[in-house]
C-alpha cells in the first residue's frame, strides 16, 4: 500500500461507498477509488472487516 495507513484505507473505502450509494465489488473499488494505491484484495477485505455495516455494499468476488 502506498503511504496509506489501514485507517486511511478504511476511511477512503467508506467515503467511496457513501458517494456511490450502491453495491460495489472489491475489484470495482480497486479500479476506481483505489486505482493509484496498488491495494491488494486482502488489504481491502481487512479494511472492510472493521466496518461490518459497509460490507453490505461490497460484493466480495
Amino acid at each position: 500500500m502506498t503511504d496509506f495507513s489501514q485507517k486511511q484505507l478504511e476511511q477512503l473505502i467508506e467515503a467511496c461507498l457513501f458517494v456511490v450509494a450502491k453495491p460495489m465489488t472489491i475489484k470495482a473499488l480497486q479500479e476506481t477509488a483505489l486505482v493509484n494505491l496498488n491495494v491488494s484484495n486482502a488489504a481491502v477485505k481487512a479494511a472492510l472487516e472493521s466496518y461490518s455495516y459497509i460490507t453490505m455494499n461490497v460484493v466480495c468476488s
